[in-house]
């Protein structure tokens, strides 16, 4: 059976995070050593490590936010129509999800994304969940776009 190691204050001091991509070597014995105190298995502890290391070193990522659709609402048996999405964190390869799924979707600046509405699939009075999908998966908040009787 492993012996408990004493706690070390000393390792849970705070450190300044190195530059994205970068852990330094002060970093990784730090995260070394927390994960020998709190682990018993040294197998799950080197992949803990492995974990900690990737996410320290994976580039900055952007939460997307939505603030608009434009419009909101439209009224069943309406012509097709262009739907704009406004918001910030948007980028070249984010994605328009509506209600769940996947939209052709036009970047025009990281503030707004367009996307067009086919009506003639709007078949029910129903609200649907607007998203945008950054390329690293982070999806943002859901807004509601509504189809009106």
């Amino acid at each position: 059976m492993p012996v408990a190691k004493p706690f070390q204050q000393d390792v849970f001091r705070p450190v300044l995070l190195s530059a994205p991509g970068v852990v330094s070597d002060e970093r990784k014995k730090l995260i070394r050593g927390v994960l020998e105190i709190c682990s018993s298995d040294i197998q799950f502890a080197r992949k803990a490590e492995d974990a900690i290391t990737f996410i320290l070193t994976a580039p900055a990522s952007v939460l997307p936010v939505l603030t608009s659709l434009v419009p909101a609402s439209v009224l069943l048996g309406a012509p097709s129509f262009t739907l704009q999405v406004n918001g910030m964190g948007f980028t070249p390869t984010s994605v328009i999800m509506w209600n769940g799924s996947p939209e052709p979707t036009t970047y025009v600046s990281p503030t707004k994304l367009t996307t067009q509405v086919n009506m003639a699939t709007a078949q029910f009075p129903v609200p649907i969940g607007v998203e945008v999908q950054n390329e690293n998966g982070l999806l943002s908040n859901t807004m509601t776009f509504t189809f009106l009787p």
